[in-house]
């Protein structure tokens, strides 16, 4: 299983950038926002705000805290973890939100 999904994000994945520590290596993933709330947004004293979070798979190594970079977004790693299918390591699922840049 893990060859088969290793030669789909070849093919298919979507090219990311992934931050540990401060180094940087490159990755396929896929990502997909995820459906939740009737409005993907809330609404604060500044204006809207985005607060989708989207869904990480990937055969590289993410863990809590890392960045995930994207067509130029960068994202948060909220929540990881690693699955196996019958005692092997397939890949890990995360859940990701979009980082906002401070306000000047």
């Amino acid at each position: 299983m893990t060859e088969v999904l290793e030669r789909i994000l070849r093919a298919y994945g979507q090219s990311v950038t992934l931050t540990r520590a401060g180094e940087t290596a490159e990755a396929k993933a896929f990502l997909q926002a995820m459906a939740g709330k009737a409005e993907p947004y809330a609404v604060s004293s500044l204006g809207f705000a985005d607060d989708r979070r989207w869904r990480c798979i990937t055969r590289a190594a993410v863990a809590d805290g890392d960045r995930v970079g994207f067509q130029g977004r960068s994202f948060r790693v909220r929540n990881a973890r690693a699955v196996y299918l019958g005692g092997e390591l397939c890949h890990y699922e995360a859940i990701l939100t979009e980082e906002r840049e401070a306000a000047e």
